[in-house]
Parts: structure tokens; sequence; C-alpha cells
């Protein structure tokens, strides 16, 4: 198999049609929120022991349980186990790609979850008042940041495309229930 380098496949993954899931009128070209990112990396565990269910606990706070038992109930342990798996190598990827690139997540103060649960809310939420969570991550990561490591869930033998767009659809469903929506 050739082996394509890392400016051709940035090439064929933003050039992308919108079908494909990658690119399309969704999309966040802005600069990313970093403080946002840091108060995301930091209330699960830090970039070196990042875990998505403590940020999930976290931002639920006491109705954690709850919550859980909720999207258990609803997708199935095997969904909800490969949401949170995802989740948390969304975010070690991008780290590492972050890292790669330089750049550094500012130092902060974790918030309430309730107040981290709107703050996502409102970085997800697209001009026509829709939630979008890969809006939500274009704003904490950047638009290429969110291509590459959604490239790379769909080449995980562990994670793959069914298993990302499991992901999506829980983490729209758990960012309404948690943020009141």
């Amino acid at each position: 198999m050739k082996h394509l380098s890392a400016a051709v496949i940035l090439a064929l993954v933003l050039s992308a049609p919108a079908s494909a899931g990658w690119k399309g009128p969704t999309m966040y070209d802005g600069t990313p929120d970093l403080k946002l990112t840091a108060e995301v990396v930091a209330a699960g565990g830090g970039p070196e022991h990042f875990d998505s269910k403590k940020l999930v606990g976290h931002m639920a706070g006491k109705n954690a349980p709850a919550a859980l038992a909720y999207l258990t109930k609803t997708y199935g342990a095997e969904n909800v186990d490969g949401f949170f798996r995802t989740f948390t190598y969304a975010v070690t990827d991008s780290l590492k790609y972050a890292t790669a690139k330089k750049i550094a997540l500012p130092t902060i103060s974790v918030p309430s979850g309730a107040v981290l649960t709107q703050q996502l809310y409102k970085a997800g939420t697209l001009p026509n008042g829709q939630y979008d969570p890969g809006y939500m991550l274009e704003k904490l990561v950047s638009h290429p940041i969110h291509m590459w490591v959604m490239w790379d869930i769909n080449r995980q033998a562990d994670l793959g495309k069914k298993t990302d767009e499991t992901f999506h659809i829980i983490l729209t469903d758990a960012m309404h229930k948690l943020a009141g929506h």
C-alpha cells in the first residue's frame, strides 16, 4: 500500500464533499476557543489522564448516575461504551495534534459542571439555533484538527465510522439533556 504524505491526506480530507461528512455548511473555520478547550481537558482529568466519563460526570454533577442510566437505556451499553471510548480518543488525539502544532492550552480554573455544559452547548449552537456536535468540536480544536481526528477515529479498528456516527448522535442527545434543551 502506498503511503501518502500528511499534506496530501489533509488536502484530500479538506476537499471531500459535504455528503462525506467532512466539510459543509456547519463547518466552523474561526479561531478555536482554547480557554474552553482547556476547561474540557481539565474537567476530564487533564491532558495526561483525560477520561470522558470523568468529564461527563463533572458536567452532570449529582445527576451523573441518572444520566448514565438514561444513555445506557436509550442506546445500549455497547454503544455507550463506544461513545466514551470515542470521546476520550477524540480529546487525546486532538491534544496530540495541538502539541505537534505547538498550540498550548492556557492555564484555567475548571468551572462548575453546569457552567461548562452551558458553554459547550453555546459553542455548538449554529447561527440558526440548532446544536451540532461537530461545530462544537471545531470551536474547541479547529476545523483541520477535527477533520484529522475524525479521519483517525474512522481508521481505528476498535472504533470506526459506525462508532463515530453513534458518538455524534449520543453527544447531541447528552448535550441537549445536560443543557436542559
